[in-house]
């Protein structure tokens, strides 16, 4: 089926579009502005894909953000050009995870003042860490969550209807 023709912002049409990850490349990255720079990004999200599927036998991604637009520069110094929200089919799988593969997975989604060493009275942290080279901003959804997340990506901050869409892609 494809992802949708750009509206003349160089947007998806508002809602929600399921895509596969060909589907996501031939609109994202072939039919968008700075090719280059988007198929590094797209090289990033078939990365982070594989190592999430490590962990999650099925569930779905929502992936938003610059890259989810025709016009959107994908630049390192603007933050992530990709945000996405994985919602796992099965949260028991996670539950059953051992300590490290606890630990492994945590490194796939975005995490927020990281101690570097010690205690952060005596030693640096970090702000912000993404996974994937800082190309993906990531956070781990849940059904109760899918709600939320849908209102949020469907307004803008002054709650007014953002008309842009997202793209949704399962395994």
């Amino acid at each position: 089926m494809g992802l949708p023709d750009w509206t003349v912002e160089g947007f998806l049409p508002s809602g929600c579009w399921p895509a596969t990850l060909d589907e996501v490349h031939e609109r994202l990255v072939a039919d968008a502005e700075h090719r280059d720079a988007r198929q590094v990004v797209f090289y990033a999200l078939q990365a982070y894909f594989g190592q999430i599927r490590e962990f999650m036998s099925s569930g779905w991604m929502r992936l938003d953000g610059c890259f989810v637009t025709r016009d959107g520069e994908p630049h390192a110094a603007h933050g992530p050009a990709l945000t996405l929200t994985v919602f796992p089919a099965n949260l028991a799988e996670l539950e059953l995870l051992n300590r490290e593969g606890r630990s492994r997975m945590r490194k796939l989604f975005t995490m927020r003042d990281v101690i570097v060493v010690g205690d952060a009275r005596t030693n640096p942290y970090l702000d912000v860490v993404h996974p994937v080279g800082d190309h993906i901003a990531a956070f781990l959804g849940s059904h109760i969550s899918q709600q939320a997340w849908l209102q949020g990506s469907c307004a803008g901050v002054d709650a007014t209807p953002r008309h842009r869409g997202f793209v949704e892609v399962w395994w």
